[in-house]
């Protein structure tokens, strides 16, 4: 059995390869890349550095394949000069002939504390950089040579694998999961003599914040449609999806890439409070900026390539509801859950004066609970203009108007008499003299009108006003025979076609059954009502 408190979850671990001794290990990049079918402009990976935690005195953590990456005086003899690590990340417009490409690299050190060196300022641990063939080279095979663009320094904490996710419901500190994320635009720029030179530039995010952005002038030319996953060295890292999306320009008159993550991606609206509940949902950018375009009356938001390592199934449920509280409604919208742990994301939302429809998916790989008890409560409020009384509209009222004789209805060409009224509502209380007051309620929660009532009443009036006849039929045992059945009494009496009880084309409907059995055997006996004839009206 499986339990909710767990992650289930599986990922594309990649561990370098053995080295000779000759070759320096941090020099050496293992990847993998993926052909993409468009030209997209963010592209992510989620991804774990393998290792284990150490937390003593001389090393803070130990990354699985640890290399060295740093080599710096200490203030305190006592500290090891020499800073281990592991690292990967993503490429994106890598040529695998010839290895070029932009790459974000993420790395966990083996020390926790950088500032006890005397060159602190040199140490990072979060890399963005091109690669070149190198130049002037007259060798066949030109070595690829990284070009560092943008660098900073964060706090990585290394992951054990084994995907035990009890704390994702807690409050972490150090979420040992990392979104990464490379988001470009492509500027061009003419000068005074005509001459036309293209700049990009990249933005670049860590878990969904924005952490450094970088304008190259000099970009790779040949820019092949392709996104990697990397490794250094002999590191070893976990990587539980690839994604790449583009927006629909359809849907954005405005260019989303004039400023970072504006309108799309949504980063700037950042929803969990605790950073380790993010880690295990869909990307935000997939739930914010592609699910929630789904709709049957929009274009779509957005295209995406997105891919998760396993086999991880998710659920999507489609609701039609009605409005519970007030209506009509002039707009209505899903409300925010109270604690911003929401597990799912709204796509194809479509509100009506009296209802919605719209598609909720579960981003998460447990199953959701919609309640109020849960922090992934549904709700959906808005505005609406309605009185918080209740009218009941009673056949006496409507009789008292329909025969007011001054004030006679026209419908067209057919006149609504108050003569007549008046003789079918003297009727109604004949009936109630010989017979008593027999009385029935309909709760009609969607009329919001006193002309919508009053059409309801004429339909209802005009069905019961007319003498019915009603009895009870002893039959031979008919299990084929149900309450609701529409029948016809077909009973002449002696050898005369006359009919007995009533018209054989009178139809009646059966309201009530009795089963019986004596020693002649079982026996029914069925209680009909006729049904009369009315035409017009309308409900």
């Amino acid at each position: 059995m499986l339990q909710a408190s767990r992650v289930q979850s599986s990922a594309l671990s990649m561990t370098g390869p053995t080295l000779p001794t000759n070759v320096k290990p941090t020099d050496f990049v293992s990847y993998v890349y993926k052909e993409l079918d468009d030209s997209y402009k963010h592209f992510g990976t989620r991804m774990r550095i393998i290792g284990l935690n150490e937390n003593n005195a001389d090393v803070y953590q130990s990354p699985t394949g640890a290399m060295g990456y740093f080599s710096l005086a200490t203030k305190d003899s006592k500290t090891p000069t020499i800073i281990n690590g592991g690292s990967g990340g993503i490429g994106i417009f890598t040529d695998p002939t010839t290895n070029n490409g932009y790459f974000f690299e993420l790395a966990a050190l083996s020390v926790e504390n950088v500032d006890q060196y005397t060159d602190s300022d040199n140490i990072a641990n979060m890399i963005f950089y091109k690669v070149l063939n190198e130049k002037n080279n007259t060798d066949i095979k030109k070595k690829a040579v990284p070009a560092v663009m943008w660098s900073g320094k964060t706090s990585v904490t290394v992951d054990d694998g084994k995907f035990a996710g009890e704390y994702r419901v807690k409050a972490e500190t150090h979420p040992t999961v990392y979104d990464l994320g490379i988001e470009y635009k492509l500027s061009t720029n003419v000068d005074e003599d005509g001459d036309v030179t293209n700049t990009i530039t990249f933005y670049l995010y860590v878990n969904n914040k924005l952490v450094g952005s970088v304008e190259d002038a000099d970009p790779i030319l040949n820019r092949k449609q392709n996104v990697c996953l990397f490794v250094r060295g002999t590191s070893k890292c976990m990587f539980e999806n690839i994604l790449a999306v583009k927006a629909d320009q359809a849907s954005n008159y405005v260019d989303p890439y004039e400023t970072p993550s504006v309108g799309f991606t949504g980063f700037e609206k950042e929803t969990n409070f605790d950073p380790a509940t993010g880690r295990y949902t869909l990307p935000k950018i997939i739930g914010d900026g592609y699910l929630k375009g789904i709709s049957p009356i929009t274009t779509k938001s957005g295209s995406i390539y997105f891919e998760e390592f396993g086999t991880i199934m998710r659920e999507m449920a489609y609701f039609n509801i009605k409005y519970d509280k007030a209506f009509p409604a002039f707009i209505s919208k899903i409300l925010p859950t109270f604690n911003s742990l929401r597990g799912y994301s709204v796509g194809g939302f479509v509100p009506g004066a009296y209802g919605a429809e719209f598609l909720v998916f579960n981003t998460t790989d447990t199953v959701l609970e919609l309640s109020e008890a849960t922090g992934n409560f549904l709700r959906i409020g808005g505005i609406t203009f309605t009185q918080q009384a209740q009218h009941e509209y009673t056949i006496d009222e409507y009789f008292q108007e329909k025969t007011n004789m001054s004030n006679p209805t026209t419908y067209g060409k057919v006149i609504n008499s108050p003569i007549s009224n008046k003789a079918n509502y003297q009727n109604i209380k004949n009936s109630r003299i010989d017979y008593g007051r027999n009385e029935f309620n309909i709760n009609a929660e969607y009329i919001q009108s006193t002309s919508g009532a009053e059409n309801l009443m004429s339909w209802i009036t005009k069905k019961i006003v007319l003498p019915r006849k009603s009895m009870g039929l002893e039959i031979f045992a008919n299990p084929a025979l149900h309450l609701g059945d529409i029948v016809t009494i077909d009973y002449q009496s002696g050898d005369s076609s006359i009919d007995a009880v009533t018209d054989s084309s009178t139809r009646f409907v059966v309201y009530s059954i009795d089963y019986s059995r004596d020693t002649q055997g079982p026996s029914m006996t069925i209680y009909v009502s006729q049904i009369p004839n009315v035409t017009g009206g309308s409900s």
